[in-house]
């Protein structure tokens, strides 16, 4: 299984933390939002005593970083925007994979208009890459700035992720014509998929 861990450290010296959790969690593949200690501190903490040895591959952007264990399949660079940070992965079971990292604006600087505006970018981002690749095994990970109900997680202009893994399992629904891809947003299990009754009671 491959194991991945996202934190905003908001450029604090937590490598003894990130340490321990990659440590317990057997983290393969470790994603850090604003992170200023990668080269010089965090990599030898993360390395210390591990069986496994952690490399900073190709990181274009200043916001996101991935440190990961080299794996024995590729793990490639597929677009690095400033929101926005794309890889291919083939996972140990042979699946090949998108996983895109976003860390986006905070609310003190943006409306929840224009985050929903910015997100339309992102999603488009994310569909050009799925064309590119082939499929839609994407993973979307990181720290959004959003409620799961905000128009720019839920919206179809958005990343369209809904509620309940019945409706993204119909894999798309029409919108003026078009066909619109789903994603599930796991965070919704609290008012979802974890209560005893339909979703959102």
């Amino acid at each position: 299984m491959l194991r991945v861990l996202f934190w905003n450290i908001n450029k604090k010296p937590l490598a003894e933390q990130l340490r321990q959790l990659c440590q317990v969690h057997e983290v393969d593949i470790l994603v850090l939002a604003e992170c200023e200690m990668l080269d010089d501190e965090l990599l030898p903490a993360l390395n210390k005593d591990a069986e496994r040895t952690f490399i900073n591959p190709e990181n274009p952007s200043d916001r996101l970083s991935f440190i990961i264990r080299p794996p024995d399949a590729p793990f490639k660079l597929v677009s690095d925007t400033k929101h926005c940070a794309i890889r291919a992965i083939t996972t140990p079971s042979g699946k090949d994979i998108l996983l895109v990292a976003i860390h986006f604006p905070s609310k003190l600087y943006q409306t929840t208009e224009s985050q929903a505006l910015l997100m339309t970018r992102i999603a488009s981002q994310v569909r050009e890459a799925e064309g590119r690749q082939g499929h839609t095994r994407t993973i979307v990970i990181g720290d959004l700035n959003m409620n799961p109900f905000e128009p720019g997680v839920c919206s179809s202009e958005g990343l369209h992720a809904v509620i309940c893994k019945d409706v993204a399992n119909k894999e798309t629904r029409t919108v003026d014509g078009e066909d619109r891809l789903f994603f599930y947003n796991p965070m919704w299990n609290f008012l979802g998929d974890e209560t005893r009754g339909p979703p959102g009671t």
